[in-house]
C-alpha cells in the first residue's frame, strides 16, 4: 500500500507541477495584457494632452490673427491721419500765401491812395 500512495503522490505531484506551469503561463498572459493596457492608457492620456495643446495653440493662433488684423487697421488709420496732417499743413501754407498776397495787395492799394492824394 505504501507503494500505491507513493505512486499516487508522484502522479499528483506531476499533475500539480503541470497545473502550476499552466497557471504561471496564464498569469504571464494576464500580466502582459495588463502591461499592454497600461501602455495603451498612457498613450491615450498623452493623446488627450496633445489634443488639448493643439486646441490651445489654435486658440492662440486665432487671437494672434485678430491682433494682426487690428494692427493692420491701426496702421491704415495712422496712415490716413498722417495724410490728413499733410493736407492740413498744405492748406495752412496756402492760407498763409493768400494772407500774404492779400496783405501785399492791401498795402499796395493804400500806397496808391496815398500817392493819389498827394
Amino acid at each position: 500500500m505504501h507503494l500505491d500512495i507513493e505512486g499516487e503522490l508522484n502522479r499528483n505531484t506531476g499533475d500539480v507541477e503541470t497545473c502550476l506551469q499552466e497557471k504561471k503561463a496564464e498569469l504571464q498572459v494576464v500580466t502582459d495584457n495588463l502591461r499592454d493596457t497600461k501602455e495603451q492608457q498612457l498613450t491615450l492620456d498623452l493623446g488627450q494632452q496633445l489634443k488639448l495643446i493643439v486646441q490651445r495653440m489654435q486658440d492662440i493662433e486665432t487671437v494672434n490673427q485678430k491682433l494682426r488684423d487690428t494692427l493692420e487697421e491701426y496702421n491704415k488709420e495712422f496712415a490716413e491721419v498722417n495724410n490728413q496732417e499733410a493736407t492740413i499743413k498744405a492748406l495752412k501754407e496756402t492760407i498763409n500765401e493768400y494772407e500774404q498776397t492779400l496783405s501785399s495787395k492791401a498795402e499796395s492799394s493804400s500806397w496808391e491812395r496815398v500817392d493819389m492824394t498827394e
